[in-house]
């Protein structure tokens, strides 16, 4: 079977008119408003040190185990936690900076 389609790789056209510059026009958030910029900034560090320490987890993992398995299963435990747990308090933090 053929579809044929002025967009043959999509199968979701924009509505007519749709210009993705004129949503930043009308006023929303932009990647130059210093808050959202604080953000991605804040958002990105969080994410390099968890990166850093992630590219090190198996080492730490290693050295961990031969002291005690259990050890290092809670180690990995309490890692993938403090990663949501990071981004729920900051998450929260900017909720409360946003009530009036």
């Amino acid at each position: 079977m053929v579809l044929h389609s002025k967009y043959p790789c999509t199968c979701i056209k924009p509505p007519r008119g749709y210009n993705a510059l004129s949503a930043l026009n009308k006023g929303q958030s932009s990647v130059t408003d210093p808050k959202t910029r604080n953000a991605a900034i804040a958002a990105a560090c969080i994410m390099l040190g968890f990166g850093f320490v992630a590219y090190w987890m198996p080492t730490l993992m290693l050295a961990l185990g031969e002291r005690s398995t259990l050890a290092a299963g809670i180690f990995a435990v309490v890692f993938v936690a403090g990663f949501f747990f990071v981004f729920w308090l900051r998450a929260r933090k900017q909720h409360e900076n946003d009530q009036p």
